[in-house]
């Protein structure tokens, strides 16, 4: 089971979204494109996304979703 794995903080951030209601608590990010609304990022939040850790918890700029990078995100 993957919930087992993640760690308690990020589990109960990402409940806290889901039960929100504010679209997908997380998304992947894929080719620079948020999976969750469709947008590319681009400019400062490409840069951020670039410059920021690997285990850094990001959201998407537009639906605010977890970003989930792997090696697909073209970044």
């Amino acid at each position: 089971m993957i919930a087992g794995t993640i760690a308690p903080d990020l589990a109960s951030l990402y409940e806290k979204l889901f039960v929100s209601g504010h679209g997908n608590a997380a998304a992947l990010l894929r080719q620079r494109t948020c999976s969750g609304c469709t947008i590319t990022l681009t400019g400062s939040d490409l840069e951020s996304v670039r410059s920021s850790a690997a285990d850094e918890v990001l959201f998407c700029p537009d639906c605010g979703a977890i970003l989930v990078r792997t090696e697909e995100s073209g970044i």
